[in-house]
């Protein structure tokens, strides 16, 4: 018999504190925001939908000077609100120990209504990123780190493939490929 606090107990909290936190950085983002009663750009967000599911792949990230992390990654989105918000939780295992987590985050896609962009709201480690994206049917684009690097998710016949590219030179240093999880029922 399991001892209070773990086993299922650990488990459904541990989903609990999950879900609390998105909601409570939907609620952040929602507190930040004017007050505005226009809709969300539809075509916009339908054309994230292609990452909607459950996901599972490998990948590798090459940090420069000879240093690769071969990596083992899941990616949950979800749909909410009708489609209007899409909702994401990834997390990166390096694959020679598998155990030592490289990344572990959330993010929420939405239209913001004031710059006329859909948004992903990453959160990791405690901080907050806001990132504009353009998203295209299958496929979404975005700069980051001050806009030297290029990243993107496609659907492909497989799966889906990210990739993250140097700005200026389009040097590839990062791949994943993502396929449908096997779910246990």
């Amino acid at each position: 018999m399991d001892k209070p606090g773990t086993g299922c107990e650990r488990a459904a909290t541990g989903k609990f504190l999950h879900w609390l936190i998105v909601v409570c950085l939907l609620a952040v983002g929602a507190a930040g925001a004017a007050d505005d009663d226009s809709a969300p750009d539809e075509d916009a967000m339908v054309a994230l939908h292609f990452l909607v599911g459950n996901w599972s792949g490998a990948g590798w990230h090459d940090h420069g000077e000879g240093k690769v992390n071969e990596f083992d990654q899941t990616l949950v989105v979800e749909s909410w609100l009708d489609g209007d918000v899409l909702v994401s939780e990834q997390k990166a295992i390096l694959s020679s120990d598998g155990s030592r987590v490289l990344h572990h985050s959330a993010t929420i896609y939405r239209f913001h209504a004031e710059s006329g962009q859909v948004v992903a709201e990453n959160l990791r480690d405690g901080r907050r990123r806001v990132t504009p994206i353009e998203p295209e049917e299958g496929r979404i684009e975005w700069l980051a780190r001050g806009d030297t690097q290029r990243w993107s998710i496609e659907r492909t016949e497989h799966g889906l493939l990210q990739r993250g590219r140097f700005a200026e030179t389009g040097a590839l240093f990062f791949e994943l490929s993502l396929q449908p999880a096997r779910t246990v029922e």
